[in-house]
């Protein structure tokens, strides 16, 4: 019953209702097929020349039962089957919308939280790996972070130092540490790659 609850059923109409009406269309040729089938013999069997034989009224009187009992359970088939479309695609519009929110917040240069899913919503694998491209994004910029924040504190250090030889040493303990961390941000910015 937490379908019932949803606030908004439709999340992306494109992709919801080009599910629902594939779904209609599969029950539709069904129901057209098993209709032809259950009717058509008995329409042609009232088309013989002999209206008076027992075999035509016996055909009308099975086309008049069939359709008092055939039309309201297909209808109830369909508005089902729609039912449940609009139901299962909501758990697979849910998470690409979740999905589309984190591109755009990669697009507006913001790292997101890890994506949620609700209970029963489909794309679990791809959460998974939207959640490691995250995570491994997030450790990347905080490595470049620490890099960049190492390097904008110890190259004014490194600039004030007196230029007399008591403190070479300590210039050149400083200065290890400015290449060092220049390579590790290098190093980071390198497993950036574009493909072409």
């Amino acid at each position: 019953m937490s379908f019932l609850r949803r606030r908004k059923f439709v999340i992306n109409p494109e992709l919801q209702l080009g599910i629902l009406l594939t779904s209609l269309s599969y029950v539709g040729f069904l129901t057209l097929v098993v209709s032809v089938a259950l009717f058509a013999p008995l329409m042609l069997q009232l088309r013989q020349p002999d209206y008076d034989s027992t075999e035509t009224s016996d055909a009308a009187l099975r086309i008049l039962y069939l359709h008092e009992t055939y039309w309201l359970p297909v209808l109830l088939t369909l508005v089902a089957i729609a039912l449940h479309s609009v139901s299962t695609s909501h758990r697979i519009a849910g998470p690409i919308y979740r999905f589309r929110r984190v591109l755009e917040a990669m697009k507006a240069g913001i790292l997101p939280k890890p994506v949620k899913l609700r209970k029963g919503d489909y794309l679990v694998a791809e959460k998974d790996a939207v959640n490691a491209m995250l995570d491994t994004w997030r450790g990347l910029i905080a490595q470049a972070q620490r890099d960049a924040a190492m390097l904008h504190e110890s190259l004014p250090r490194y600039r004030e130092l007196p230029t007399t030889g008591h403190t070479d040493a300590v210039a050149d303990a400083l200065w290890s540490d400015i290449v060092r961390t220049e390579q590790q941000l290098h190093d980071t910015f390198n497993r950036f790659k574009c493909e072409v």
